[in-house]
This record gives C-alpha cells, structure tokens and sequence, in this order.
C-alpha cells in the first residue's frame, strides 16, 4: 500500500484549515577546520552524496517560501523540485498566502540513508518540525500541524539540463 506523499498531505491540511509547518536545514553546518580529511569520491558516490545535499537544500527553500510572502513561489521551487513534487509545493504555498499562513522557527532535516536505483537516487530522511510553526497572520493564533517528526522517502532525478530534482516525497510514520 502506498503512504500519501507529504505535499500531498500538506495540500489537503491546508484545504481543510490544517497545515503542517515547513522544514529546513539545521542552522549548524560544518567548517573546514572541523570537517575530516575524506578521499575523493567516485562520480557515483559523489552524486548521491549531491542527492542527499538537494534534499536538505529542498527544505530551506520550502522554508523561505512559506514565511517570506515576496519570496516568489515558481522560481524558488522550480530549480529544486519537478513533476508531482513541484506542482503540489507551488499549491500549498497558493493556498498558504491565500489564507494569510506563514512559517516561524527552524526544522531540522537528518538524513537517515540514500541509495542509487537506476537514473534515480533514493533518499530518506527524518524531519523535524519541532522548532517551527505555523501562523494565522490575520489571528496571530498557530495553525494545527501533523506531528512534528516525521520520515519521508524522496526520489531525486537529473533531467536533461543537468539540475538534481526532488520529483516525489512519500511521507512515512514518525521518526
């Protein structure tokens, strides 16, 4: 049986008064100074690594999108998502705006694993909402959200212009 994707799920929340918070990255990254002496990478190898990252940067867009209401909502998602991904984050923000919804807080987005299958890699990650929510402008009152950790398996692709696309995001159990 398959799980409902978690924009999917967002986009029905939101056109029943429910809208679960955006995710972003953590706010700590490493610094050269702290980061390890590793080998270089195989092609294979670095790509998925590159497949993990778009995953991470996906929600740090996702995030700029749905708390700044001049961020714009095509061209920052665009270069991040495609297909089913793209058109149901491009509605939820809609919908969002539309309603006055925005964003507060980080979310924390922790890589659980990714594989390669075929042209496509795997990656599956745990996303915590925990330090965000979700805010009626109009009310000032918070917006009630699914739980606040959550996994969700995404496939990333590299169409034809060479970008890395998150094309689906299947929401798993809690994590």
């Amino acid at each position: 049986m398959t799980k409902p994707t978690l924009l999917g799920t967002i986009a029905v929340l939101v056109l029943t008064g429910c809208t679960p918070s955006p995710t972003s990255t953590p706010s700590a990254s490493p610094t050269p100074s702290n980061i390890a002496s590793t080998p270089s990478l195989s092609a294979d190898q670095q790509a998925l690594e590159d497949a993990k990252a778009r995953v991470v940067e996906m929600w740090q867009v996702v995030d700029k999108v749905l708390s700044d209401k001049n961020v714009p909502i095509t061209s920052s998602l665009a270069p991040i998502l495609g297909d089913q991904a793209l058109d149901t984050a491009q509605t939820t923000a809609g919908v969002n705006r539309s309603r006055g919804i925005v964003s507060t807080g980080s979310t924390i987005v922790e890589i659980k694993g990714a594989v390669t299958q075929g042209t496509s890699w795997i990656v599956t990650a745990c996303v915590d909402r925990s330090g965000t929510s979700m805010v009626d402008t109009k009310t000032g009152k918070p917006v009630q959200v699914p739980p606040p950790r959550l996994m969700h398996t995404y496939t990333v692709q590299r169409p034809a212009d060479g970008y890395l696309r998150i094309v689906t995001d299947k929401l798993g159990d809690t994590c």
